[in-house]
This record gives structure tokens, sequence and C-alpha cells, in this order.
């Protein structure tokens, strides 16, 4: 055959595990490359009870180019304990240096301290981790375990009780080169609407976020770090595990084969990884001879429930365990604390009461996903497609096969039942390849499973004819099939396990509540405390405009704009107002 026929696609991080193989000249290059970057996370309130959302946008910047890092594809938000145990983490994409997420508060969340973690593998593949780090306090209203915020007499921290009971003051400190925000008026009512003009000079123009939420006094902790007083100033840790990879172009996914008993070897085996999903995502890979993996995916499908098949072995005689990113070991220092009083109570009771009635109600009030409805196939696009709508219906697969499918067919050998590709020479010799043949993203090696499918299931057909190679394997083309339900994996589940996950957040745009003219006015109760959240409120202009409504909350509220311009500076801005 002609070499031209020849297709090689060589996928980044797959394959012979050359990732998990580079020389140590190649990982200090990584290392140092890590080195260079810079985590600032912004988020929406440093004192949370149970049952809110903590909002959060991460930006990685690259100190050396003074710039937005195109380094780190992913990164990691964490939610820690006082003790360092990890309470929640959050993986997000990052683009052009940004991105960003939320952490639900679950309502069994002991009262207590906790630390807010950013990073990014890169930031934790060296000799040291760099992160950010910050201190929230949380409030777990539902229990009386409230000792972690008494008085105590012992306490080495300067300030009167006073002070201490409602925390540092909010930072109304200006910006030296300010962005001035502009209120169409100082005092609102209800679901009134609120225009916002930011005023910008041209040096100041970038992406920031912008909080806006209700200042529950006392119910106050300290002033959470800003671009000003924390900056590009990480955190360093000394980092253990020297077998982190940086994510430089997509996430990717390390873990270990284990041989469940001493006959066979988790070494240099075969694995097929299957994402299901409507842009599934298919993966070959070898281990190395300590069983260990790693392979990137490409993040244009978000499920999180992994197939896998061993080709070169029985499944019953292996496990795979994942790597799981190891907790940072955060010194120990001591917090500013917090002293709840009995005047807290009031406000504590209220809010609370207010999120049980948001979380009743957020099924109607819904983000929208902001994945692409495009499908884009795992292979490339030199399929022949049949969309077996469009042709007669037969009830077979056989028949479909020979009845529509050009190219294709199916041979009996040693009472083995196979499929096969024509190669585009156009001949009908066996080469002594099979073709890789998916469905809905499973690889499948027994074509009888596909033979005895109900053709009626099946939604889609394609065909690949050229000779193709992945994951060190040699196929005559591709047959790759699309089902209706996507259920192909619950008929045959024997030939599979699966495992779960950490997925990269799916891409939101957060519910903006709308009245008057935007939306008839609405019967659903509302009782938001955050009223907008927007992770990158773009300022390109000298005057930039944005608008949300108020709740059925009176009180003081609040607003804050920061983050860095496209130049890096810092920018914090503060404006206050009432609703009553």
């Amino acid at each position: 055959m002609k070499k031209s026929l020849y297709i090689i696609i060589t996928f980044f991080l797959i394959g012979t595990l050359n990732i998990l193989g580079q020389n140590q000249a190649k990982m200090a290059n990584l290392s140092q490359k890590a080195s260079i970057e810079s985590i600032y996370v912004h988020y929406s309130n440093n004192l949370l009870l149970t049952g809110e959302y903590l909002f959060f946008r991460i930006d990685v910047i690259n100190k050396k180019q003074s710039n937005y890092s195109n380094l780190s594809k992913l990164g990691y938000v964490e939610l820690l304990s006082a003790k360092g145990d990890r309470i929640a983490i959050k993986k997000v994409t990052i683009k052009d240096g940004m991105g960003d997420g939320e952490i639900f508060i679950p309502t069994n969340t002991p009262s207590g301290y906790y630390k807010l973690i950013g990073y990014t593998k890169a930031t934790r593949s060296g000799q040291f981790s760099t992160f950010f780090k910050d201190d929230i306090v949380i409030i777990n209203p539902y229990t009386n375990e409230q000792k972690v915020f008494w008085p105590n007499n012992e306490s080495t921290v300067d300030g009167n009780l006073e002070d201490l009971k409602s925390g540092a003051k909010l930072d109304n400190n200006s910006n030296r080169n300010p962005i001035e925000l502009q209120l169409n008026k100082s005092v609102f009512s209800t679901r009134d609407r609120v225009e916002l003009q930011l005023e910008a000079p041209k040096n100041l123009q970038g992406s920031y976020s912008l909080s806006v939420r209700k200042l529950t006094n006392p119910l106050t902790y300290s002033i959470k770090k800003n671009p000003f007083n924390a900056g590009l100033k990480n955190e360093r840790a000394i980092n253990e595990n020297n077998k982190i990879i940086p994510e430089v172009r997509s996430e990717i996914i390390q873990g270990t084969l284990r041989a469940l008993n001493n006959e066979v070897s988790a070494a240099n085996r075969k694995i097929a990884f299957s994402l299901p999903g409507f842009n599934n995502e298919f993966r070959i890979v070898n281990t190395d001879n300590n069983g260990d993996f790693a392979f990137n995916l490409e993040g244009r499908n978000l499920e999180s429930n992994l197939f896998y098949k061993i080709l070169d072995g029985q499944i019953q005689d292996f496990k795979i365990e994942i790597e799981n990113l190891p907790i940072l070991e955060v010194a120990e220092e001591e917090i500013l604390p917090f002293i709840l009083t009995p005047d807290m109570e009031n406000s504590i009771t209220k809010r609370s009461v207010y999120n049980q009635i948001e979380n009743a109600f957020y099924g109607l009030k819904p983000d929208t996903v902001l994945l692409e409805n495009v499908k884009i196939s795992e292979f490339g696009n030199k399929f022949i497609s049949y969309e077996l709508d469009e042709y007669t219906r037969f009830p077979s697969f056989k028949e479909t096969l020979v009845e529509v499918v050009d190219n294709a067919w199916i041979t009996n050998q040693g009472g083995k039942s196979s499929i096969f590709v024509r190669d585009t020479d156009a001949t009908r010799e066996t080469v002594g390849y099979e073709p890789l043949v998916v469905v809905d993203g499973l690889y499948v090696t027994d074509h009888q499973s596909v033979i005895n499918y109900p053709a009626s299931k099946i939604k889609t057909i394609k065909v690949f004819r050229n000779q193709y190679t992945f994951g060190g394997t040699i196929y005559q083309g591709i047959f790759q099939i699309e089902t209706f339900e996507k259920d192909f994996f619950n008929l045959y589940a024997d030939l599979y396990a699966n495992l779960e996950l950490l997925r990269p957040d799916v891409p939101k745009k957060r519910f903006k509540q709308l009245y008057g003219k935007e939306q008839e006015t609405s019967i659903i109760p509302d009782f938001r405390h955050q009223l907008y959240w927007n992770p990158y409120l773009r300022v390109k202009n000298a005057i930039t405009v944005d608008y949300f409504f108020t709740s059925d909350v009176p009180g003081e509220y609040v607003i804050e704009l920061e983050g860095f311009s496209d130049n890096l500076s810092p920018i914090r801005s503060v404006k206050k107002f009432t609703v009553k």
C-alpha cells in the first residue's frame, strides 16, 4: 500500500507514555517555566453561611512577561479546613489566563476557619509549590457547635474586643489610578434597576470581576486579599510530589494500573479509555514498567464517567487508581479571630432563612451552560458518513451494511465474525488489519456485539478508509457508530470497567435577575444577598455601562470591582448603596 495512504496521528501524552519518560532536562525546563506563573483568586465573600455559594475567578499571571499566562490550561481552587483537610476542589478551564467557577458550602459543613487555595499544576511541579491563599470563615447556623468563635483570653492578636467582633472594616482604600464607579442614584427600592457606569483611563482597560453583595453588619470578617495587598506574591511550600505534570496543552489524567494477583504484571499493558457523550473522546495508552500512565483530554466533553478496557489482559485481574492531586501542606499560622456575639443572632437567622428560600427556588433561576453544541470528530473529518434515517431502514446490522454502507463488510473466519473496511485502493483483499471500531466513543474489540446491536437504534455510521495508527497499533480504517440513546455500553457492561474523574467545571453564564421592561413582575420570592457576580466584565472604553436589579432584602450593599488591567496594574474600586 502506498505510504501516502498512511495517516499517523500522534496524540500529546498518549501511546508509549513518553510524557512519564521525559528526561530530567525536559522536566527541569517545565519546572523553570512553571516558576514564572503567579496565581490570584478573586472571590465573592470571606464570611459565608452553609447553604451559600462562593463565586471565584482565578487569574494566572506570567510574571516574567508581565501579562496573562498562556502556559497552564487548567486551574484549581480548593477549600481546606483549618486542619488541612480537603473540603472541596474545583478544576476550571483557563483561557487567556483566566477561569471561573463556584463552590457550594454544604449544610453539614462545621463552623470554623477555612483556607481558600488557588494554583495550577505548573505552579506545583517544581521543587516548591506556589499558590494563592486566603482565610475564610464559615458559620453553620444549624448547629450549636460554635466554640471555635468564642472569645479567647489568651489570644495574642492585637486589638480590642470591639475590633474582633466585627472583624476588620471593609477595605475602602482608593486606587492610585482608580476606575470610578458611578450609580444612577444612591438609594434604591426593592426590585429596582441599578445602572452602573465605570469611568476608566485608557491605560486601565482590562477584564475585571464585579461583585455586588449585601453587607450583613455586624456579621463581617477581616479584609480579604485584593490585588493591592496580595498582588502576585504567592505562598510557597516544599513540593514532595515530583510526578505532577504541568497541563501546558490540555487536561492531563495520570494514574497507575495495579495487578490484583502475583500471576500477572501491570507493566507495559495497553489500555483503551473512552469518554462517551456528544463529543466523545478515546485514548489508547501503554503503561510503563511501574504500571504508570498518563494521557490528555481535550475538554470537548466534560463527562466524568471514564470507561476502560485492558486490551492485552483480563479486566478482572487489574484495577486502576487515578492519581489525585495531593493536598497542599499549608503552614500553620495565626489568623485574625472571628468573635461570635449575641447581636449577630438576628442577622444570621434572617440570612439563613433567606438562603433556604433562595435554594428552594434555585431551579427557577438557572445558569446557562456555555458548551459548544458542535459535533467534533475524535478522528478528524475525512469520514464517509451515513445518516441512516436518510435511507431505507433495514432490520439488521448485516442488511444495513450490505444495502447502505459502501466499502465495509462482515467476514466469518474460524467461527469469528469481524467487520472489515476496504482500503482506498478499492481492493477487497484482506490486508491483515481490522478497523478501529468505536461505538459512542467506546473502543470495541468484540465485533459480534456490534453486529448483534439493533440497527433501529443506530443514528449514524461513519467509515474512514485510510490505514490508521493509534496508540502504537495499525488499523485498516475506522468504523464509527453513533447511537440514538448512547446505550451501547449498558448492553455490554461486562466488557468494560469505569471510574470517576475530577473534571473541569462546566462553563456557565450566570443567571441575571431581571424586572420591569426586561421581565414581567415575578411572584417568585427574591431574597438574594449576592445581587450580581460577573467574573469577566470587560472595560475597554473610557465609559463602560452595566446594570443589575436589587432583591427584596433591604439594607446596605457594596459593589467591588477588582483585578488586573491588561498591563497588570492592580485595580480595586468600591462603591456602596442602600436598598429601602
